[in-house]
């Protein structure tokens, strides 16, 4: 249990943060937040779109873990990725 309640809690935050956020800066909170997570799922297209911005982030995500987990620190992940894209 002590492995599992901190990235709970981490998640319970982040979540009544975007709430927060969403009931003060939109007249339609839900409407919003039921968009926001269904508007990925609505076409091919969207999904194609966020399946390829992931399949880049995921290894830079999984880079950071295995540095930070060594004892290191790797702040430039998504940018080495990006690099090569530039050049």
């Amino acid at each position: 249990m002590k492995r599992i309640a901190p990235p709970l809690v981490s998640f319970g935050l982040c979540i009544l943060v975007i709430t927060l956020f969403l009931a003060v800066s939109t007249p339609s909170p839900l409407d919003t937040l039921g968009r926001f997570f269904s508007g990925t799922f609505s076409s091919w297209w969207y999904l194609g779109n966020m399946l390829n911005t992931a399949v880049l982030l995921i290894p830079a995500a999984i880079g950071s873990a295995v540095a930070l987990r060594s004892g290191s620190l790797n702040l430039g992940g998504e940018a080495q990725l990006y690099a090569p894209a530039l050049v």
